[in-house]
C-alpha cells in the first residue's frame, strides 16, 4: 500500500498541505508519492489510491472498491 497525500483536485501545485511540514509544496508531496508509487509497482505490487475525500463522500462504495482490488 502506498500513501498518496496532497489531492490534486483538492490542492494546487504550489500550496503547502501539509500540516505539519508546511515547507514542502503539493508539487514536491506529489513527486514523492509518485517515486513511493514507482518503487512499489517495480517491486511487484499493485497499488491502489484511495483519497481521504472519496472515503468521505462515499465510505461504502469506497471500502467495496479496496475489496475488489484485494481480491483480484
Amino acid at each position: 500500500m502506498v500513501m498518496n497525500h496532497a489531492n490534486p483536485k483538492k490542492y494546487e501545485y504550489s500550496d503547502h498541505p501539509h500540516p505539519f511540514r508546511k515547507q514542502h509544496t503539493a508539487q514536491e508531496i506529489w513527486n514523492k508519492d509518485a517515486e513511493k508509487t514507482k518503487i512499489a509497482i517495480e517491486s511487484g505490487f499493485e497499488v491502489l489510491t484511495i483519497w481521504d475525500s472519496e472515503f468521505r463522500k462515499t465510505p461504502e462504495k469506497t471500502i467495496k472498491k479496496c475489496i475488489s482490488f484485494l481480491n483480484i
